[in-house]
C-alpha cells in the first residue's frame, strides 16, 4: 500500500496491521544494516557539510569512518547535548552552524519550550515536515490509531512541535483530528462526549488532571467513548503505577510515545502489541 492508499481506506474495510509491513518485519540483520547504512551517511553529511558537527567531532578526535557497526555508533559517537545546541545558537545566530539547507528552504520553524532556559530552534524544511508526519503516522498506527478512530488532541499547539506532529500523523493515517489543544478541561470532557473521540492523545499529567475533573462534574470516566490513550511529553505512562491509574480511571489500553524534539522528528518509539 503506498501513503495515500492507506490514508483512503473506507472504515468498512479491515484496517491493516501494519503501517509499512515491508519495513516493520524486516528481519533484524537487514534491519540493521539499512539502520548502519543510514547513520554512516548521515554522519559523513554532517561532517563534511556542517560546522558545528565538524568542530565538535574533530575536538574529540572523531572521524565518521570510525563508525563500522552499530555497536561503533553508541560507542565512538561524541555526545551533544542540549546546552551545546543552545550556545552555538547564540553564537551563529538565529538556527547555529548545524543549519541542514539552505534558509531559503525553511518551511517552518519550531523550537522547545524554553521551562529550563532559551528556547532552541529547529528550523524545517518541506521534506522534514513531510517526513515527520510520515513517522508519526507510523507510530501512531503501531499503537492502535485507525482511519475510523476520532482523534482528540489535547496537546499544545505553539513552539514546541508536540501537537503538531501528533496532529501531522493523524491527519496521513486519515482518522478525524479533533485537536481542541491544551487547556479548558470542563470543555475537553463535555466535547469528548459530544463527538465521541476515541483515542486521545496528551501527556499522563493532563489525562489524571481530566480524571480528577471528570469525578467533580460527574462524568464516568470510565464509560467514556475513549478506547485508547497515547501519552507524550512525559514518561509517566511508562511508569506501572501511573499507568494503572490511566487504564482503570479511563477504561483504556495505554500507549506511551517517547519524544526527541532536538532530532526531529520528534516521535520515534512507540508502543504496540
Amino acid at each position: 500500500m503506498t501513503v495515500t492508499e492507506r490514508a483512503e481506506v473506507s472504515v468498512s474495510q479491515p484496517a491493516a496491521t501494519y503501517w509499512d509491513e515491508a519495513k516493520e518485519t524486516l528481519p533484524r540483520e537487514q534491519r540493521e544494516q539499512q539502520t548502519l547504512a543510514a547513520l554512516q551517511a548521515m554522519l559523513r553529511y554532517a561532517y563534511d557539510s556542517l560546522p558545528f558537527y565538524r568542530r565538535h567531532y574533530d575536538a574529540q578526535g572523531f572521524s565518521p569512518d570510525d563508525v563500522q557497526t552499530l555497536a561503533d555508533f553508541t560507542a565512538k559517537v561524541p555526545v551533544i547535548t542540549k546546552q551545546m545546541l543552545r550556545d552555538d545558537q547564540e553564537q551563529h545566530p538565529p538556527f547555529g552552524s548545524y543549519l541542514g539547507v539552505p534558509s531559503d528552504q525553511i518551511a517552518r520553524v519550531h523550537g522547545s519550550s524554553g521551562t529550563s532556559g532559551t528556547p532552541t530552534l529547529y528550523a524545517l524544511s518541506k521534506k522534514d515536515w513531510a517526513y515527520t508526519a510520515e513517522v508519526m503516522a507510523q507510530g501512531l498506527y503501531t499503537c492502535g490509531v485507525r482511519p475510523s478512530d476520532r482523534v482528540q488532541l489535547a496537546t499544545v499547539f505553539s513552539l514546541f512541535m508536540g501537537g503538531w506532529g501528533a496532529l501531522l500523523g493523524t491527519e496521513r493515517i486519515g482518522a478525524t483530528a479533533f485537536p481542541l489543544g491544551s487547556g479548558e478541561t470542563e470543555r475537553q470532557l463535555e466535547l469528548m462526549h459530544r463527538i465521541g473521540s476515541t483515542v486521545l492523545i496528551c501527556t499522563p499529567t493532563y489525562a489524571l488532571h481530566m480524571l480528577e475533573t471528570a469525578a467533580v462534574l460527574g462524568y464516568e470516566a470510565a464509560a467514556s467513548p475513549l478506547r485508547l490513550g497515547i501519552f507524550i511529553g512525559e514518561p509517566g505512562s511508562s511508569i506501572p503505577g501511573t499507568r494503572s491509574r490511566l487504564e482503570e480511571g479511563w477504561g483504556i489500553s495505554v500507549r506511551d510515545m517517547a519524544t526527541t524534539s532536538e532530532m526531529t522528528p520528534w516521535a520515534t518509539n512507540a508502543e504496540c502489541e
